[in-house]
């Protein structure tokens, strides 16, 4: 028996020891997703970066072909598309070609700038778990430390009294 609160005592070591380190690993594994999901973000806002300029230019390249076709059209008929109610309509056509032109850069952009924002949150969360994990691991050591010296207070204290017992009776 004389063994059992030393026993006891190197377990709830063992066991903060392990605690502690289970913490640190929860917190490198949290920091090492945050770093892996930022890194994803990162690569979708550059391929909406991509497909933003791809979409500008096949839209920009359809506009130039429906603006020669109205050209040609007016030009077939007799019409001078520089003048009067021509020009409206080029001129309507090419505002309307402009806005959506605008449209499709101004939608790329706001989604670029979604997924970058994304991928920091997503970074700065895994850091702030990080240090989280460190703080509970800190905590948990502190806490396990004192259940060990505690513990062997209290083992210290029965082994002074049963010193003092066998003493009496040894006097006695």
């Amino acid at each position: 028996m004389a063994f059992a609160p030393i026993i006891a005592m190197g377990l709830a070591g063992a066991g903060t020891a392990m605690s502690v380190f289970g913490q640190i690993q929860q917190g490198r594994a949290a920091a090492a997703q945050g770093k892996y999901m930022s890194k994803y973000y990162k690569a979708e806002a550059r391929a909406e970066e991509r497909k933003t300029k791809f979409d500008y230019s096949a839209k920009k390249s359809d506009v130039l072909k429906q603006l020669a076709l109205q050209r040609a059209t007016f030009a077939a008929m007799g019409m001078d598309y520089k003048s009067g109610s021509m020009r409206a309509i080029v001129t309507s056509s090419i505002n309307e070609a402009e806005k959506d032109l605008f449209a499709i850069l101004y939608g790329g952009g706001l989604r670029k700038r979604s997924m970058l924002s994304q991928a920091a949150y997503a970074k700065a969360q895994g850091r702030a778990s990080y240090q989280s994990s460190l703080l509970s691991a800190g905590a948990t050591a502190i806490e396990g430390a004192g259940t060990v010296a505690s513990m062997a207070a209290s083992a210290g204290a029965t082994a002074i009294e049963g010193a003092g017992k066998v003493a009496s009776m040894a006097a006695g």
